[in-house]
């Protein structure tokens, strides 16, 4: 038989239940086009790490080259679940920053610095330091759209999505609106970062960090003034992302529900 080697896949590890209901999710979504789309408010954070460019090794996995008959190749993707690298959920890198953004087609909010809330527990990022951040920065992007629209924001299902204080200001958002405009709040599937596009900018942004700033991550500056360094940096690379690049990925969208229809739910070249 014909094999080759690829080196695996890097995604979230996903459960049966997960997979399922990423199906249904893209099932629901199925109809809408490209201009639909463009009324999707998309969100997320990212995390740069002292140790964000260290390799996590080669993990490589076989699969039938071009020249093996077909009848051998029927579940061989790249992507099935046995041949895909499962990402760790959790990290204990010492030095990080947390970003935080948003875009809308063209229209793009800034890259902002996510702080510790001194007052939680582990002094991490909290709900209350994120819902600061929704009431400062959404309704900028809200108040480009016609009045009396309706629009759709996507946050994951991370702690601070789910704190009291953001469950009660989405409720008053989705009945009172913001400046005229309708804004519901999105039901997102677990682990579903391929269907979020805003991955893909701060996949460019990192790249761009890693070529303009390659020796940050070892320099002399420590704590406050070593994060105030980092975060600076990632700033000036996601200003260098323009707006074609934004409502590509906006557009990207039927593209990547047609994957997880394709997937059952599973992984996904996205």
């Amino acid at each position: 038989m014909d094999l080759r080697k690829w080196m695996a896949a890097s995604r979230s590890e996903l459960e049966e239940v997960d997979a399922t209901r990423r199906l249904e999710w893209a099932k629901e979504h199925e109809h809408l086009g490209e201009e639909d789309w463009l009324r999707w408010v998309w969100s997320d954070e990212m995390y740069v790490r002292r140790m964000s460019g260290a390799s996590r090794g080669q993990t490589w996995v076989f699969r039938p080259g071009r020249k093996t008959p077909a009848r051998w190749k029927v579940g061989q993707s790249k992507y099935m679940p046995n041949r895909i690298y499962k990402k760790a959920k959790t990290s204990k890198e010492k030095v990080s920053v947390h970003m935080w953004s948003l875009f809308s087609g063209r229209k793009i909010g800034p890259l902002v610095r996510l702080h510790g809330d001194p007052g939680s527990k582990k002094k991490g990022a909290s709900s209350l330091k994120y819902l600061r951040m929704l009431k400062r920065w959404l309704p900028d992007i809200i108040r480009q759209f016609p009045y009396g629209s309706t629009i759709y924001f996507v946050q994951d299902g991370a702690g601070i999505h789910r704190g009291t204080v953001v469950k009660n200001w989405w409720m008053q958002v989705e009945q009172c609106g913001i400046s005229g405009r309708r804004v519901k709040l999105v039901k997102w599937p677990p682990y579903s970062p391929d269907l979020n596009p805003i991955e893909c900018a701060w996949a460019r942004v990192k790249s761009l960090f890693e070529k303009m700033y390659p020796n940050i991550l070892d320099s002399k500056y420590r704590g406050w003034a070593l994060r105030k360094q980092i975060s600076d940096a990632v700033e000036h690379c996601w200003e260098l992302l323009d707006s074609d690049f934004f409502d590509s990925l906006a557009r990207s969208m039927p593209g990547r529900i047609k994957a997880v229809i394709e997937a059952n739910g599973w992984y996904t070249p996205y």
